[in-house]
């Protein structure tokens, strides 16, 4: 289990983050959600160890990555697989390559072992064949997909998403979130997802964590999310173009 226990964290003399706490349980996709410049990614760095919050703790189980020594800390980012908000693929190399690239680092597997667990991931995300298309060959999701091949290369415990959909049309979203909802299960991982798209939260957050200027201020789940009466997530959750979607959501759910 992943639990996190009074987050802060300042730059100079603005305060991002304010004493945020939560707990995100395996099998279960785990949402933090805000609007831009809220504190959402910089309180995923500090829970991956991007960045070293002011107070608080990250327990991996029982391990506080926070004050956690060198070896304990590398073990603990050996289970953690990320899927960056641009994919942060390599250009320079190839997809097998790219999904190699964790394998090379971190596995003691040998070479047909490795290319073994390379053609198991692209398989998982439907990709198979794939292996030595260059970057400027993918498309945008498939970009993505690569992206999560690679980061459960390692067969990781936590899985951490920031924006997966960024950049992506609806419908390769759609593939996007049931791909990410269906290895979290299927793999039983403690997956995080910060996002803003409030159909993917809707679709596949088994919990929600709602932070507005640093603070949680609601959490929840995907049912109460559209029957709360906090003004501040209602404000987010119903603005923009997708608020008749959103109403009719909670009219069909009645």
């Amino acid at each position: 289990m992943l639990r996190i226990t009074n987050i802060s964290k300042s730059f100079d003399d603005k305060n991002v983050l304010d004493s945020i706490s939560g707990e995100f349980l395996p099998g279960k996709v785990n949402y933090i959600i805000g609007a831009s410049g809220s504190g959402k990614t910089v309180l995923l760095k500090c829970i991956v160890g991007l960045l070293k919050p002011d107070t608080g703790s990250v327990f991996f189980d029982d391990m506080n990555l926070v004050t956690a020594l060198f070896n304990q800390r590398k073990k603990i980012l050996r289970e953690i697989g990320m899927l960056f908000q641009g994919s942060a693929l390599f250009d320079s190399m190839n997809v097998q390559e790219n999904i190699l690239f964790p394998l090379d680092r971190f596995s003691q597997l040998n070479c047909e072992k490795k290319i073994e667990r390379v053609n198991f991931c692209l398989e998982r995300v439907k990709l198979s064949g794939s292996n030595k298309l260059s970057m400027s060959e993918l498309s945008g999701g498939m970009r993505k997909r690569v992206g999560i091949a690679r980061a459960i290369a390692l067969n990781p415990r936590y899985l951490f998403c920031d924006e997966p959909n960024s950049g992506l049309d609806p419908q390769t979203s759609i593939v996007i979130d049931k791909l990410i909802k269906e290895i979290t299960v299927e793999f039983n991982m403690t997956t995080l997802v910060v996002s803003h798209d409030m159909n993917s939260v809707l679709e596949t957050g088994d919990s929600i964590i709602f932070i507005h200027q640093g603070k949680k201020c609601w959490e929840g789940n995907r049912e109460e999310i559209l029957h709360s009466d906090n003004t501040w997530l209602n404000e987010f959750v119903f603005a923009g173009p997708h608020q008749k979607m959103l109403r009719d959501k909670i009219e069909n759910r009645k």
